[in-house]
């Protein structure tokens, strides 16, 4: 169940998590509501990386966080069809491409629960190595029992981005995977988070650095921008309403 105060609260406490080849990076901040619709300030609190969600979720109960976003697809279809895609993911690749052309493509396709078991040779290394985070999220207890929304990194850069009043294509052009798409990511964060973005990165990354890329972390600290905005009631989401039949729960993208 969603948290929508009659009127925003002066300080929230939220997370963002994603994946990483170490396993999850997860940072917690307090959120201060400021004059722009929309818009924060950022105070970075805390900051791990662990090997399991189960380890990342349990740390973040202990820090009195409100609501976590995380980088990763909750609820699957139960069998690979046209029509069991998920809408959230159509939803959400159109959005991307309306402002940033071909960049839908990074709204990866969904596995089927079956496919979470069947790791295979002719597999991509980026799908190998994705399904059974997917698969922790969406069998683990723990995801039940806190507070979690699911978030897709590119999409809240873009709504970021607008809410800045910059244009997508210009502020987000470049991929994240080169130097000048991560400058581009950091620079629209900095906005946000009182010019703490680049040495938080190098803080994460230096007990792990070959484990944990600069983007994962800017990933999950636009992850945990998406969770204020879902906690004051002003998030992009898409998807389908409801439960839908074929799939393990309802299946939201919020930005």
């Amino acid at each position: 169940m969603m948290i929508r105060p009659a009127s925003p609260p002066q300080i929230v406490r939220v997370a963002g998590i994603d994946g990483c080849s170490y396993g999850w990076v997860a940072l917690v901040f307090d959120a201060t509501p400021n004059s722009t619709p929309g818009l924060c300030t950022l105070s970075f609190i805390a900051g791990q990386c662990h090997p399991t969600l189960r380890g990342a979720l349990n740390w973040l109960n202990n820090q009195q966080v409100v609501l976590t976003a995380v980088d990763m697809p909750i609820g699957l279809p139960s069998a690979q069809r046209a029509s069991m895609s998920r809408q959230c993911d159509t939803d959400a690749r159109k959005y991307l491409n309306q402002y940033i052309k071909g960049r839908g493509s990074s709204v990866f396709p969904c596995p089927t629960v079956k496919a979470l078991g069947q790791v295979s040779p002719k597999m991509s290394k980026q799908t190998s190595a994705i399904l059974p985070k997917v698969k922790q999220v969406n069998t683990s207890a723990i995801v039940k029992s806190v507070t979690v929304i699911e978030a897709h990194p590119e999409v809240s850069f873009v709504h970021l981005a607008i809410a800045c009043g910059q244009n997508p294509q210009a502020a987000l052009g470049h991929p994240k995977r080169k130097v000048s798409g991560r400058n581009q990511r950091a620079a629209l964060l900095q906005v946000v988070a009182q010019n703490q973005v680049l040495s938080t990165v190098a803080a994460l990354r230096y007990p792990i650095r070959s484990r944990v890329k600069v983007d994962d972390v800017l990933d999950a600290w636009v992850s945990a921008w998406t969770a204020y905005r879902a906690v004051i009631g002003c998030a992009g989401v898409y998807g389908q309403a409801g439960p839908r039949p074929g799939f393990t729960q309802r299946c939201i993208i919020w930005a």
